[in-house]
């Protein structure tokens, strides 16, 4: 007989069971524990896990409807049934959404963008002498990966997720994967041409092909933190976990493919897949948004299953998972709301938590603070009526509206649409009345005239709010006859200042964390030998020190096993320091002798060479400027100046 288990929920439907069945299907379970759907340690374990995510899941419910409204201000769709709906009716309008929270939404991305996203994303040092080369070759070990694997678009969706919803978050993952792979010898020497013949020989083996860093955007809506803790402090917390979509079959490939860590899938074969924390009433509407509707997600064709990732803190002693008596990270995989797919340690080197929180407008304390976008959503709203209103009484205004006496106009003919038609007069009228007396138009006042300046004052409000002003977005406004250069630089380094302080939030919060946990994961889970490429003169050098000289180079994952430090951005970006102010220092310690001793004037080159754009400055450096090469007449007129000495002259003589 099948194990009948509680009651789940459609939304929109009546309950249903599904039913998994009591087989034992021959699982060997970590630490030889009972984990068989149905029986007393897992029934235990699931309920604790599933309390902890209902009760994180009922505190940030109360943020869904405020986001919806965010998500509905940023787009201009409007759904086709409510288009067809306003044009059938002629005092209707079609609805519109002014998109000026969009424009300040892409000025924000476009400063967080131009702040973080540039090649290397993360940048790293070793910590003492000996770890100096490691520290850059673990720079590039990981950048190869972000690259790879479009990290940077997963940090794209972390801004945007941060200044719509209040927070972003994402989990440092580290992926590998694996191909059979065909190994080629050479087996021999053709007779005619001498050229060498390549057989395939053996069987094909399946190697690693590919492993590394990527970074896994969590949707807010699906986020399970610790309610007791402030949403930027997730390590404090004692569980963080999040809902995933994924299908039987995925889930499957990964339990043959790691039988140690996944067990008991083949008990969800048949089963209805949906969780409970992932219904109609916790997603995000973005299908109607996108005009895409959401009730055939379900189809009858595929079998999709909900999973929840859940990290914990516990004592495996209580949980009887262990016989440690002290507190451990573990990571538990959920499928279906019913059965436990995964019980495992989390044995990470750096000791935390996967995961983590950006919030650049979080207040210190909240477990779920208020985003940018949502405090200029009221105005979003105005703005909106304010245009609708104007365009309803604008189509009003063009619309014929006629009195007139229907026993003297034929109203057949007044009502035609067609343009030079012919308006008749009843018979009775005819040469007795004047037709003038006998229909006229309605005056109609436009009393929204000036509605659309209202809707350029409120749209500079939330400009000012955000932060995203018109030098940001490229647009000067005229204050009188012309505009200096110098008020035009210096409204755009004000402007800059204010997003700069977001974006250090999230240098300090996210970037900081996501660099650490990349190079962490790299150290301990790398397998297998990778190649570099490495440019720059002074990676150069360093790496010369261990006949590394190739601009391509192999490197083992015991070259990377050196202490670090994660250097952090500072969040600005080319713009604030004045770089014609730079330039005429420049100029000034150039030309004089004595200064030029006191300061380092390749270092300044490089500095401005940063502030006009250029991003690594290093790639233009000679590769040796010990040697020079120089005709011998112009090297005859530089000895002659003075410019240039003989080598045993500036040593003070031969026998000096």
């Amino acid at each position: 007989m099948p194990v009948y288990l509680d009651q789940h929920y459609e939304p929109g439907g009546g309950a249903y069971r599904i039913s998994i069945s009591d087989e034992d299907l021959g699982y060997k379970y970590p630490g030889g524990v009972d984990l068989r759907p149905g029986s007393e340690l897992h029934a235990k374990i699931l309920s604790a896990l599933m309390t902890r995510a209902q009760e994180s899941q009922r505190v940030m419910s109360s943020r869904y409807n405020s986001w919806r409204a965010v998500e509905r201000s940023l787009t201009v769709y409007v759904n086709p049934e409510r288009k067809e709906s306003a044009r059938s009716n002629r005092e209707k309008v079609e609805p519109v959404i002014v998109p000026v929270t969009f424009a300040i939404l892409e000025t924000l991305l476009t400063y967080m963008v131009a702040a973080f996203i540039e090649s290397p994303l993360f940048k790293y040092e070793g910590v003492g002498p000996e770890d100096v080369v490691g520290g850059m070759i673990m720079q590039r070990v990981v950048d190869n990966s972000c690259v790879r694997n479009k990290v940077a678009l997963a940090l794209h969706t972390m801004f945007r997720d941060g200044f719509v919803n209040g927070f972003a978050v994402v989990a440092p993952m580290w992926k590998t994967e694996k191909r059979l792979i065909r190994r080629v010898k050479t087996s021999g020497f053709r007779n005619m041409l001498n050229e060498a013949v390549s057989a395939i020989v053996g069987r094909r083996t399946e190697e690693i092909t590919v492993e590394g860093n990527y970074l896994a955007n969590i949707d807010p809506y699906l986020y399970l933190p610790d309610p007791n803790v402030p949403i930027h402090e997730v390590q404090k917390g004692e569980f963080v976990g999040w809902v995933d979509r994924t299908n039987y079959m995925s889930l499957l490939n990964e339990e043959i493919n790691s039988p140690k860590r996944l067990f008991n899938v083949r008990y969800l074969k048949g089963v209805a897949g949906k969780s409970s924390l992932y219904d109609a009433k916790s997603s995000s509407g973005r299908e109607d948004t996108s005009g895409i509707s959401s009730l055939g997600v379900y189809s009858s064709i595929t079998n999709p299953i909900d999973q929840i990732y859940m990290y914990a803190t516990i004592i495996p002693k209580d949980w009887q998972l262990g016989d440690s008596s002290e507190p451990e990270k573990w990571l538990f995989r959920i499928a279906a709301d019913k059965v436990i797919i995964q019980a495992e340690a989390a044995k990470f080197n750096h000791g935390l938590y996967p995961v983590v929180v950006d919030a650049p407008d979080f207040d210190g304390y909240s477990v779920c603070p208020i985003s940018r976008i949502e405090t200029i959503q009221g105005l979003q709203e105005i703005v909106d009526w304010l245009f609708q209103s104007h365009i309803a009484n604008v189509k009003k205004s063009i619309n014929d509206m006629i009195v007139y006496d229907p026993m003297i106009i034929n109203t057949n003919d007044l009502v035609n649409p067609e343009p030079g038609k012919l308006v008749r007069t009843r018979a009775a009228a005819w040469g007795k009345t004047r037709i003038q007396d006998a229909i006229f138009q309605l005056n109609v006042a436009d009393i929204t005239r000036g509605n659309v300046g209202d809707v350029s004052v409120i749209s500079d409000i939330m400009k000012y709010t955000s932060g995203a002003v018109d030098p940001l977005q490229g647009v000067i406004k005229p204050r009188g006859e012309r505009i200096s250069a110098e008020e035009v630089k210096g409204a755009r380094s004000s402007a800059l200042s204010r997003l700069e302080r977001a974006a250090k939030v999230t240098a300090v919060q996210a970037m900081y964390d996501i660099a650490y946990m990349f190079a962490s994961h790299t150290q301990q889970l790398m397998s297998v030998d990778t190649y570099i490429k490495v440019f720059g003169e002074t990676e150069r050098r360093l790496l010369a020190d261990r006949n590394l000289t190739a601009d391509r180079v192999k490197v083992s994952p015991q070259d990377i096993m050196v202490a670090y430090d994660v250097i952090p951005k500072d969040g600005s970006v080319p713009g604030p320091e004045n770089v014609d102010v730079w330039i005429e220092l420049y100029k000034m310690v150039s030309g004089r002798p004595e200064m030029a001793m006191q300061f380092d004037m390749i270092r300044i080159f490089k500095h401005i060479a940063r502030l006009l754009g250029a991003k690594d400055i290093d790639e233009f450096v000679r590769t040796d400027n010990r040697v020079q090469v120089m005709a011998d007449e112009m090297l005859a007129q530089q000895v002659a100046s003075g410019n240039l000495q003989r080598i045993e002259e500036s040593q003070g003589g031969v026998n000096g």
